[in-house]
């Protein structure tokens, strides 16, 4: 070929085409990925997120995340169980109900599981009122977390880049009162918590994340492209149970028996 000649230019390869249900494929990352704090992630609305154990104390393995209410509550809905998150508390959990519309869980103002921006040995204290359906019981609690590790961590979907948080929950029923300590990990990557490990009562509330995928992009009838389509919508809340007030002889909070 003539030197003076340009050669023709290489064609480029071609980008595969998007499934309709792309796994997160960015699971893997360096530590330098997590040296800066991490902020309060944008919610992935119509990702799917399937975990093993019990999420909130239910075995339902798989949640979609819907659109956010204009009061700004975030949904994700399971086989019929709704959760409710608070987009002005970190994301953090305020409710769970089943199909028919009774409250499992709920704490107020909400779970003290997460508070960003997340950096490493970052610390919050946070006082709550918890209620389960499980005994119909109330009790006071004061969480200390602590942002501990930057790590990756094994998950069945790959590995993960991770913040590690410990938290230790001070419980409160009537005179009775105790401790417990759990373990979560958040994966800024996928801005969620991962994996839960919690110390005294593990097979109810242990969850670990097996799958994960974000959503198809907009279908041609979908509002994206401006033809209204009919919302998802979480079933109606029932009113609340009455719950018996403190006895003596009530169980321990934290009896996995009862809890």
């Amino acid at each position: 070929m003539d030197p003076l000649v340009p050669a023709p230019p290489r064609p480029r390869a071609r980008t595969p085409t998007r499934t309709r249900w792309q796994p997160a494929l960015a699971l893997i990352f360096s530590g330098a990925a997590l040296a800066q704090a991490v902020p309060q992630p944008v919610p992935a609305v119509g990702s799917q997120a399937d975990y093993s154990g019990r999420l909130m104390g239910v075995a339902c393995p798989r949640w979609t995340t819907l659109a956010p209410s204009a009061e700004g509550v975030l949904t994700s809905v399971c086989g019929g169980y709704v959760l409710e998150s608070a987009l002005d508390h970190d994301l953090n959990p305020r409710r769970l109900r089943d199909p028919a519309g009774k409250t499992l869980v709920e704490f107020t103002p909400h779970a003290p599981a997460l508070q960003f921006p997340l950096a490493l040995g970052r610390r919050w204290t946070q006082r709550y009122v918890g209620f389960t359906a499980f005994n119909n019981l109330v009790w006071e609690g004061e969480t200390t977390c602590e942002v501990a590790a930057q790590e990756p961590l094994a998950l069945a979907l790959g590995e993960v880049a991770s913040l590690r948080i410990e938290c230790e929950d001070g419980w409160q029923v009537g005179p009775r009162s105790g401790h417990n300590h759990t373990t979560r990990w958040y994966a800024p990557a996928l801005g969620i918590v991962v994996k839960e490990i919690h110390a005294r009562d593990p097979a109810r509330w242990n969850f670990e994340l097996t799958r994960y995928a974000l959503a198809a992009p907009a279908a041609p009838n979908s509002p994206a492209l401006g033809v209204p389509a009919t919302p998802t919508r979480p079933p109606p809340a029932a009113p609340p149970a009455a719950r018996p007030p403190f006895h003596p002889e009530a169980p321990s909070i934290l009896d996995p028996n009862e809890y």
